[in-house]
């Protein structure tokens, strides 16, 4: 098979013994050097330059022979084809036959076997048949014509070794220039082109097919073999040579690993020795490829093959060279690269991706890479990839291959933001998932045929989510932290992996015999583990371990979620506390010893609190070993020292064997430890215990003291015991209770299978001291004898209690003695009591069923009982002026625990109920049936003064439903057994119904109000005359035409009363009010309102018009000698005032000139317009009082009103400012003064007074004046004789006196005001007598001052004094022509007269 080429081209490609004519045609020189034949000549030549394909040349050789050979094809020719062949090739040949059809062109060889390199190899190429024909005709031009040659079932095997040399013969010379043969072919070369045509032949093959053939090719370097099966191809002569080749049912192997099959086929064209392969497709197990390349023939086994396309299956390649590995992988990888085989090795360079390809469950996303493979390596380098949601980037290399020296395999990977959770979900872990990321890098090198010889360093850094905090590695914690979600979840083997924010260092150094660890940690929110040391890959280890923990029971979930992810599951312990633990960690690292010491506080384990805790402990094969353990919380202390069982224990070892140490201890704690429930006995424990055995059926011994406790509720002295435990149960031996002057014994064995025994007295135990009746606020007196015995399964119990109270009351009321008897068996209770004493005979008895349903059957008489104190025993606030007495009996049967089946049958004999002075009886036996859940009352008659009731219907406590009717007439004396503070009189006629549901009955119907009387306490006045009509309706109560009298006037109500359920819901109640005479404390008055009681009971507010028609203040200035008794106007703000009713005001108050204030000492008119705002607790006026005129008498003189003002400006309370300015008229011997006196400011803060006279005089003689010194301060001698240091220190000390004897005149002045009808009585003293008016001394003295008002412009005032040398009588008239002008008439002491008169003037 040679192309068609040029000579030159001949000698660029190394054959320069070949020539190639015009028309293609491969001439062949006939001229050959010495002893070579021809048939050698030609032979070298077509070998030589290898230009077919070895089948080809085979071929090629044995047409030539059969054309060119007419002579005998027989034994001699055969021989000689045999001996040329291989002299040619050096390698020995055989052939089997030659035949020739010499007419039809037909050519025979048979059975050609080519051997191998060496003696005894197997043979390179095997043939069944070669078939050659030709055309005879172009033998006359010189030329061999070969049609068609076919190669039929051959085989054909090449060899490479360890070395690097391969068996393929050398058909031509290797182009190597020094060579001999190289010299030779430049020589022919070299001669005449003329000369080479004159002894040459031409031969063209036309067509050639090589089928049903086998290539093996086997690099024993590598290794690796390839065996090409039922090889089918064709050649044929177009503008060169060219044509098809195909294998299937191939096989490749590749070392030791599975063998693949394989598909090949491709087009080729040959140019010379090379042969281009183009459309190339290859198909192996999992590998399906594009490729393209070259195969140099004249430079075996060189060829370079591009790989364009191919795609990998990942499981498939599993399956070849890991077949025997137990691991998983899928996906997908292509791989674009470049297979040079050459002499001596071959080299695979590439590089491939993969968009999802996952390795033992592992996802590596986006995975791609750089592959080399040589005969001395192999590598993977830049390998990146996705890895949980970081970056994965790796090498892999294995080398040197095919060499002596030991093959090394390295694997250095590199993470970075791995994230946790879903890395350890694809790793399968059960127990723990962490939160947080991982980064690293971790270098393992081994020999590859020996991984135990591993070497190695890891460092990686975990990161927690969120980059939340984490517990301090160095610091001990200061107290528990909490508020942590992960902490709180529990954790269970066989659940849900516990999840965990984690975070820390690893720095670990591999080496065949152990991992070192280097300063590594690992830490939670919660929990911080430091650690190092060594383990021999986890046969023997010793790892120092330090820990420090901000809460115990997150450090345990911790270590139980790792064992079990080491599968050594066990459950957590419910502990708590914080603290540190520190130790050593050594053995087998599934199945450690830990030596450690703890230190903890707040330590909480077996459901108590045991507060500080330290000690030293082991845990190795499954046991807790403690020693010196001691417990401390506050005074309380436990010693603990033993061996405690982690889990199921070893055959014939024990769960516990350890003693305690009680000190102080709560009993609670006991209880909560052994979680004995229905044992609520409680206060400090003291004693020793020693448990050995298993945990839930102990041995052992040991001694218990409680000290001040309590037992079900009943507070002891001292109790004390014994204990043995027997393994089935613990006998309480001498058991003892003191309490008071009473006491307890006895003894009781509680077996663990719920059974017991118990037998015991009590002897003067005080009911006064007991807290049996606590719940229900009574106090219980008296004395308790009992006794118990009995022997029983809790379950089942079995015991009988006889008992005795002596001298039995409660809230004072006499029960006297009460005996009974408790028989309990078979599941039933026996019950028989009976009670006696004067108010009080009571007898029960009847049985109470044990089971679930608490079946029952029990009867109780009562004859001629008062109820009231036992009825007020759970309701303090039923009055105490209400009584009850009643007889009957109550018959109670069914299930106790099931109100559907139970039947309680009650009759009623005799019922007197007494609401103050006012009573009821029943009519006839009034009977109530409570049958499946309904209360039945039929027969219900009650009857009282005014009052004839009935009340019949159903109340069903299954579905909390009401169906009650009542009618008749009631009394509205009634109200005063319900609110002690209300009387009331009248009748009501009542018909109603009661419906709907207990939490919001439905009330309809109407009461009739006739004649009715209502008087609260807190009230001045009753409500009398009360007609009208309530309508009931659903949500409330209407107020139709309701009228009454309240205070002397018409009161009309309206509106409506809203209900939510038995509660008062939103009010809109009116109420008009005309000329009703009020009377509030010292106030008169008479008024018309319009109010509004409006809002729910929680913000009510009062609003309207309140019109005042006349008011008078009768007590307004202080009877005990102040000035003004505005006492009662002081805001509440100043004072401490509970809240007693949620009421706001919204009300305005007119009084147009009809406030009058009228005593003894003051008549004064005024108008008011004010508003009241606040709140019942806090009131507030907002407005305006005009102090329109009017006189005040003070110190003996009558101060005329020319001015005033209140005004209520604070919007919080009630605050008034003044504003008033009077007048007044002195007369001293042969002088009057007329002094004006001005207030102003506020309670808290009153202005000083302004004072001025006419004539003028300076302050302190005015202030003499107005205290009754009646001497003229004008006179010069008077001036002269008074030191004014004097005179003020004698005015000060007179009105002390004043203020001194002010109580006594006031007192008098008001009973001679009510017994003469005067207007103003007064005693007044003074401080000298006017006869004596050259005395320089104060002289105390007295008058007597009576005034009556004439009319409403006219007064009249008498004076005299009660001492002294002068009593003549003054009189003084006053009267008001306009409200402007005033005149005043008088006669002095001296009987001289004198007449004013006063214009008033505003400015």
């Amino acid at each position: 098979m040679v192309d068609e080429r040029s000579a030159d081209d001949h000698r660029d490609r190394e054959a320069p013994d070949v020539e190639v004519d015009g028309n293609g045609a491969v001439e062949l020189s006939s001229e050959a050097a010495p002893p070579r034949s021809w048939w050698s000549l030609a032979g070298t030549y077509v070998w030589k330059y290898g230009r077919y394909s070895t089948m080809l040349v085979v071929a090629l050789l044995a047409a030539g022979l059969v054309s060119v050979v007419t002579i005998d094809l027989g034994p001699s020719l055969r021989s000689q084809a045999e001996d040329g062949l291989a002299q040619q090739i050096d390698r020995p040949v055989s052939i089997g036959r030659i035949g020739a059809y010499v007419f039809p062109g037909r050519f025979l060889v048979e059975d050609i076997v080519i051997g191998g390199q060496n003696s005894g190899d197997r043979p390179f190429f095997v043939a069944d048949r070669i078939v050659v024909t030709t055309d005879w005709l172009p033998l006359l031009n010189g030329e061999v014509f070969l049609d068609t040659v076919d190669v039929q079932g051959w085989r054909m095997l090449v060899e490479s070794s360890e070395g690097g040399g391969h068996t393929f013969p050398r058909f031509v010379n290797r182009r190597d220039e020094n060579s001999q043969d190289a010299v030779e072919d430049e020589a022919e070369i070299s001669r005449p082109a003329e000369d080479v045509r004159r002894t040459s032949f031409v031969t063209t093959v036309q067509y050639l097919r090589a089928h049903e053939g086998e290539f093996v090719y086997e690099d024993h370097g590598a290794p690796w073999s390839l065996v090409a099966r039922n090889i089918d191809l064709t050649m044929t002569k177009g503008a060169g040579y060219g044509g098809h080749a195909s294998f299937d049912g191939g096989t490749v192997q590749i070392k030791d690993f599975e063998p693949m099959t394989a598909t090949w086929e491709s087009m080729y064209a040959l140019d010379g020795g090379l042969a281009t392969f183009t459309q190339m497709r290859l198909e192996m197990d999992g590998v399906a490829a594009a490729l393209d390349g070259t195969a140099d023939l004249l430079n075996w086994p060189d060829a370079q093959i591009a790989i364009r396309e191919s795609l990998i299956d990942a499981p498939t390649m599993k399956e070849v060279f890991f077949a025997q590995d137990n691991f998983t992988t899928t996906g997908d990888a292509e791989f674009i690269g470049a297979w040079h085989l050459f002499d001596g090795g071959h080299e695979l360079t590439g590089s491939f991706t993969s968009e999802h390809w996952t390795f033992q469950g592992f996802d590596f996303p986006m995975l791609g890479g750089d592959l080399v493979w040589t005969r001395d390596l192999f590598e993977i380098t830049r390998a990146t990839s996705g890895f949980y949601g970081g970056g994965l980037e790796f090498t892999y290399a294995m080398k040197p291959l095919g060499s002596d020296e030991q093959s090394i395999a390295t694997f250095a990977p590199r993470v970075n933001g791995t994230e946790l959770l879903p890395l350890f979900d694809a790793i399968g872990i059960s127990g723990i998932r962490p939160l947080g990321t991982v980064g690293g890098e971790v270098l393992l090198e081994w020999p590859t045929n020996n991984f135990d010889d591993r070497r190695g360093h890891a460092s990686l850094d975990f990161v927690p989510a969120n980059e939340v905090p984490l517990q301090s590695r160095a610091v001990r914690p200061v107290g528990r932290r909490i508020g942590w979600s992960y902490a709180e979840r529990s954790f269970a083997p066989d659940g849900e992996p516990w999840h965990f924010p984690l975070g820390g260092e690893l720095d670990l150094r591999f080496g065949p015999e152990r991992i070192d660890v280097f300063s590594s940690w690992i830490a939670t929110p919660l929990t911080a583990v430091t650690f190092d040391g060594w383990t021999k890959w986890g046969d023997e280890s010793r790892i120092p371990f330090n820990v420090m923990s901000a809460d115990w029971q997150e450090s345990d979930r911790l270590m139980v979620a790792f064992m079990t992810a080491f599968n050594r599951a066990t459950e957590e312990l419910d502990v708590g506390g914080y603290g540190s633990l520190s130790g050593v960690m050594s053995g087998e690292l599934l199945s450690p010893r830990i030596d450690a010491t703890f230190d903890g506080d707040d330590v909480y384990a077996w459901n108590v609190d045991w507060g500080h805790g330290a000690g030293e402990l082991i845990v190795e094969e499954g046991f807790l070993d403690v020693a010196n353990g001691l417990f401390r919380d506050g005074s309380s202390l436990l010693h603990v020292n033993g061996r405690f069982a982690l889990g199921p224990p070893p055959e014939g070892e024990e769960e516990i064997n350890a003693s305690f140490e009680i000190d102080g201890i709560p009993a609670q704690y006991l209880r909560d430890a052994f979680s004995l429930e229905g044992y609520p006995i409680d206060g400090p424990l003291y004693g020793d215990i020693r448990l050995y055995g298993a945990y839930r059926r102990p041995f052992g011994f040991g001694r218990l003291r409680i000290g001040e406790g309590t037992a079900y509720g009943e507070t002891f002295e001292q109790a004390d015991a014994g204990l043995r435990f027997e393994g089935g149960g613990v006998w309480l031996d001498g058991l003892t209770v003191a309490k008071g002057l009473g006491e307890v014994t006895g003894a009781m064995y509680v077996r663990w299978n719920g059974t017991y025994s118990v037998n015991a007295d009590a002897r003067n135990l005080d009911l006064m001291t007991s807290r049996v009746f606590d719940r229900s606020g009574a106090e219980v007196g008296g004395l308790l004898d009992f006794s118990i015995s009995g022997v029983g399964a809790f379950d089942d119990p079995s015991y009988e209690i006889r008992g005795t109270m002596t001298d039995l009351s409660i809230e004072g009321a006499v029960v006297g003695q009460v005996t009974g008897r408790l028989d309990v068996g078979g599941m039933v209770m026996a019950v028989d009591l009976e009670a006696a004493s004067p108010t009080l005979a009571v007898s029960g008895s009847g049985r109470i069923g044990l089971t679930e349903s608490a079946e029952s059957e029990l009867r109780f008489r009562v004859t001629n009982t008062t109820l009231d104190p036992f009825v007020r025993t759970f309701q303090p606030e039923l009055p105490e002026e209400t009584t009850v007495t009643a007889s009957g009996t109550i018959l109670v049967e069914g299930p106790l625990s099931d109100t559907d089946q139970m039947r309680v049958d009650a009759t009623i004999e005799q019922l007197e109920l007494t609401l103050f002075d006012y009573g009821i009886t029943n009519e006839g036996v009034v009977r109530l049936l409570v049958d499946r859940n309904v209360i039945r009352v039929s027969d219900m008659h009650l009857q009282g003064e005014g009052t004839a009731l009935d009340l019949t219907g159903d109340i069903s406590l299954s579905d909390k439903r009401l169906a009650l009717s009542a009618s008749g007439d009631a009394s509205l004396g009634i109200l005063q057994g319900f609110f002690p503070e209300v009387r009331g009189s009248g009748t009501m006629q009542l018909m109603a119904e009661v419906q709907g549901s207990f939490d919001e009955p439905i009330l309809t119907g109407e009461a009739r109000i006739s004649n009715g009387r209502l008087r609260h306490f807190s009230l001045p006045h009753s409500l009398d005359a009360l007609q009208g009509r309530v309508v009931f309706e659903p949500g409330g109560m209407r107020l139709d035409e309701l009228a009454g009298q309240f205070a002397g006037g018409a009161m009309q109500f309206g509106g409506r009363i809203g209900m939510e359920g038995y509660r008062i819901g939103n009010l809109g109640v009116t109420a008009s009010l005309e000329n009703s005479a009020l009377r509030l404390e010292d106030i008169r008055s008479r008024v018309d309102a319009e109010l509004t009681l409006r809002g729910s009971p929680d913000e009510l507010i009062l609003g309207g018009v309140i019109n005042v028609q006349d008011a008078i203040w009768l007590e307004f200035f202080q009877a005990q000698g102040g000035f003004i008794n505005l006492s009662s106007l002081v805001s509440t703000s100043d004072r401490d005032a509970e809240a007693t009713i949620p009421l706001r005001y919204d009300l305005r108050v007119s009084a147009p000139s009809t406030l009058r204030i009228s005593d003894n000492r003051a008549q004064i008119v005024a108008s008011a317009d004010v508003s009241i705002g606040g709140t019942y607790d806090q009131p507030a006026l907002l407005g305006n009082v005009e102090l329109e005129r009017g006189q005040i008498y003070f110190e003996g003189n009558r101060y005329r009103l020319t001015r005033g003002n209140v005004g209520f400006l604070n919007p919080t309370g009630i605050d008034p400012f003044f504003d008033v300015e009077v007048e007044t008229d002195i007369r001293v011997p042969g002088q009057t003064y007329r002094v004006t006196l001005g207030l102003s400011g506020t309670f808290d803060r009153l202005d000083s007074p302004a004072l001025e006279s006419d004539p003028p005089l300076q302050q302190f003689e005015i202030i003499g004046l107005l205290l009754g010194d009646v001497r003229d301060p004008q006179q010069a001698e008077i001036r002269t004789l008074r030191a004014r240091e004097a005179s003020q220190q004698e005015l000060l000390q007179a009105a002390g006196a004043r203020l001194l004897t002010s109580p006594i005149s006031s007192g008098v002045g008001g009973v001679m005001q009510r017994s003469f009808g005067v207007d103003t009585f007064e005693i007044v003293p003074s401080l000298d007598d006017p006869a004596s008016q050259q005395s320089t001394q104060l002289i105390p003295t007295a008058r007597v001052l009576i005034g009556r008002r004439i009319s409403e412009r006219a007064h009249v005032t008498f004076s005299r004094a009660v001492s002294g040398n002068n009593q003549d009588l003054i009189v003084i008239l006053e009267y008001d022509a306009t409200e402007r002008l005033s005149w005043v008439l008088s006669q002095n002491e001296d009987r001289t007269y004198a007449l004013d008169f006063r214009v008033r003037h505003a400015f």
